[in-house]
């Protein structure tokens, strides 16, 4: 499985934003923690069906938004 990712920084804080691209995103859910190593580092913040079909998920991830 492929994933593509944009990193996007935003204000001055800790955290910023990652767009992927997903095949199957179809356990995913708005909301839902992510994890690296079982511990929390953000949250899924949409998950939206791109123009080839794939779902393109954003997600917040830095200390200060858990």
């Amino acid at each position: 499985r492929w994933l593509r990712a944009t990193i996007t920084s935003f204000g001055g804080g800790s955290g910023y934003t990652v767009t992927a691209t997903f095949q199957n995103a179809g356990q995913l859910v708005k909301g839902n923690y992510v994890e690296v190593g079982g511990r929390p580092v953000g949250k899924v913040k949409s998950i939206e069906l791109a123009s080839n079909a794939q779902a393109r998920v954003k997600l917040t991830v830095g200390s200060a938004l858990i």
